[in-house]
């Protein structure tokens, strides 16, 4: 089994692509084989793993594809030929859902090819693959406070970032009835404010 050399570049939610488009099994002898696996390390819950095959190659009689849903490695059965097996390790696709694709602290994956022929000799090859990130805007929460003609307002504006980044707060459109200001320091999740209305403005 001959994966690609060079490393594959997947962009987070982008469509599905091929793990490996020109990933090949040849046998100089010209034997069938008989299985094959496709796994990814390691499999974040974000990513996504399927099979995809061409019309024809959905049409080849007595090839079994099955995935082990606990733990997300592909599994093909069947007596085939070198190219026949070649196709279908070319049809599976890789998409990371996101919010993040770093899963124990990175982007980096590696997919993993298995064959066997019919003598039951095994080949392995890999492939490593890095996800790139979307920057997903913060998503703010709405609030509504009340407070008393001619007093003052402390509360706090809070917003989550999917990406788990820093988020910077400001005021975007200055109040016409009173003075407001928001502490621009980086924070996780919130941001203190102060207002204070003009005299005798109230509504």
């Amino acid at each position: 089994i001959i994966p690609s050399p060079d490393i594959g570049f997947f962009v987070e939610k982008a469509d599905f692509t091929p793990l490996d488009a020109d990933v090949r099994v040849e046998h100089e002898d010209g034997a069938n084989i008989v299985s094959a696996q496709v796994w990814l390390e390691p499999l974040a819950p974000n990513d996504v793993v399927i099979y995809s095959p061409s019309p024809a190659l959905a049409g080849v009689m007595g090839l079994n594809v099955a995935r082990n849903p606990g733990t997300g490695r592909w599994t093909v059965t069947g007596a085939a030929s070198a190219e026949v097996y070649t196709e279908v390790l070319q049809s599976f696709e890789l998409r990371n859902n996101g919010p993040r694709v770093e899963y124990l602290g990175s982007a980096d994956r590696t997919v993993r090819f298995q064959v066997t022929d019919e003598r039951d000799v095994l080949a392995l090859g890999s492939r490593p693959i890095r996800l790139l990130p979307v920057n997903d805007p913060p998503v703010p929460y709405d609030v509504t406070f009340t407070m008393l003609e001619d007093g003052t307002l402390e509360g706090s504006l809070e917003a989550y970032d999917p990406d788990g980044d820093m988020i910077t707060f400001y005021s975007g459109c200055p109040p016409k009835k009173g003075t407001l200001a928001v502490d621009g320091t980086p924070s996780l999740d919130n941001a203190p404010f102060y207002y204070e209305p003009f005299p005798d403005e109230s509504g």
